[in-house]
């Protein structure tokens, strides 16, 4: 549990990482010898259980590189699993109003909170900590990371972006898309909604995040104010790097 994230997420600069999909230690490893900023374990599409997230936690801070994990649904089970493993963050999905938010920053905090207390485990140095001294590590480095990503949202960006203690709002394009009924991320329903985010985003002076399939949609992206970039995943970089060296001989 590093505070390095909540350092980079509040400053200025483009954050670049990846989601994660392959409970492998070797994955791991590789990504976090790279030059991204940041690594997100992506529990929600990917097959993580407790034990392969706590693998890829301890790789991942071995290597002073961030690891955010993205949760199937926001419980006390997989935020309490997520933490206690150390990760310098969670990316809770489906954030749909305020209740939403408040229940993220309450699953992620002690004091005032809902989280679990335990002295043993990764993020209190196995017991070397003192009670204070964890609470205190834990306020100054957890991330919480909501995503919008739902129709339902779009009516209740005011609230959700005045929730204080977020550090960052993740907007899941597909995932909004496919909720607005389309299928085409350019379509002008999605770009309407888009335009919402950001510009609520900007007046209530809140981060934004995404996912970006491309170089030049991610500088679209940091154009107009998003700082924070998800680009590609473990899967993606083998299937295209097996792809393109194919094509490399035979194309």
């Amino acid at each position: 549990m590093s505070p390095k994230l909540k350092q980079l997420l509040a400053g200025s600069k483009v954050i670049v990482g990846t989601f994660a999909k392959i409970p492998s230690f070797h994955t791991f490893e590789a990504l976090a010898l790279s030059e991204l900023d940041v690594v997100c374990i992506d529990a929600e599409h990917g097959p993580f259980d407790r034990q392969s997230i706590d693998l890829a936690v301890t790789v991942l801070e071995q290597h002073q590189k961030p690891a955010i994990v993205r949760v199937p649904e926001l419980t006390t089970t997989w935020t309490l699993s997520a933490l206690d493993s150390g990760a310098s963050g969670v990316m809770a999905p489906h954030i749909c109003s305020q209740e939403d938010a408040e229940r993220l920053m309450s699953l992620t905090s002690y004091r005032p909170g809902s989280r679990g207390f335990a002295g043993s485990t990764r993020a209190a140095a196995f017991g070397s900590n003192s009670i204070e001294t964890h609470l205190t590590n834990s306020q100054e480095s957890i991330c919480r990371i909501a995503m919008i990503e739902d129709e339902a949202a779009l009516e209740n960006l005011e609230q959700i972006f005045t929730v204080r203690g977020i550090d960052l709002f993740f907007v899941g394009r597909v995932d909004l898309t496919v909720s607005l009924g389309e299928t085409d991320l350019a379509s002008p329903v999605v770009e309407d909604a888009m335009n919402l985010i950001l510009a609520k985003a900007s007046e209530n002076k809140v981060s934004l995040g995404m996912f970006s399939p491309t170089s030049a949609d991610a500088k679209l992206l940091v154009s107009r104010g998003v700082r924070f970039l998800l680009m590609g995943s473990d899967t993606m970089f083998l299937n295209r790097g097996a792809t393109e060296l194919t094509r490399s001989v035979t194309g």
